[in-house]
């Protein structure tokens, strides 16, 4: 686990030149919403698009490395966000980090309507580990299409709704 950074490995080499495509952009003015389809086929490696309105986040990841049903994208600033089989169990970067997950699968995220637990480690004051225990379900919103850039996507809209005493969480 780690930061590859060495040019010379396949992983650091990837890692350079998707820096470099997204960085230019970013000197450019250029925000992910104006990264066009071209650049994308240019550039022939999977990524991602997070966008956190909370924290005013809307950058593109690059996929840093994958083991098993793990993979771990990355931002150019070295922000990492960590999914086991399309769900998000960590990241990095952020500061009050969610450390890590036990986060529900696929299958049970389909079980519409099911309540099924979820909970959070994160990073809370002094660096201590804090947990944040969840009930949850989700909910099928239809079918709709949706645009990424430049593409259009035939997909299911799911929300999780995720409620403890403190507080509420609700995810698309």
């Amino acid at each position: 686990c780690g930061n590859e950074t060495d040019k010379s490995t396949v992983g650091g080499a990837l890692a350079t030149k998707a820096k470099g495509i997204l960085a230019a952009r970013a000197a450019k003015g250029k925000s992910p919403a104006a990264v066009t389809r071209a650049a994308v086929e240019e550039y022939g490696k999977p990524l991602m698009r997070v966008k956190i309105a909370s924290r005013g986040m809307n950058q593109l990841l690059t996929l840093r490395d994958t083991r098993d049903d793990i993979s771990t994208w990355t931002t150019t600033g070295g922000t990492t966000f960590t999914f086991r089989d399309g769900v998000l169990i960590e990241t990095r970067g952020l500061g009050h980090d969610l450390m890590s997950s036990l986060a529900p699968s696929p299958t049970e995220l389909a079980a519409f309507g099911q309540e099924y637990t979820h909970s959070y480690y994160v990073l809370g004051p002094n660096s201590a580990t804090q947990r944040r225990r969840y009930g949850c379900t989700t909910a099928s919103l239809g079918s709709e299409v949706i645009e990424i850039i430049e593409r259009a996507h035939s997909v299911l809209h799911v929300q999780e709704t995720c409620t403890r005493s403190e507080g509420k969480l609700t995810s698309d």
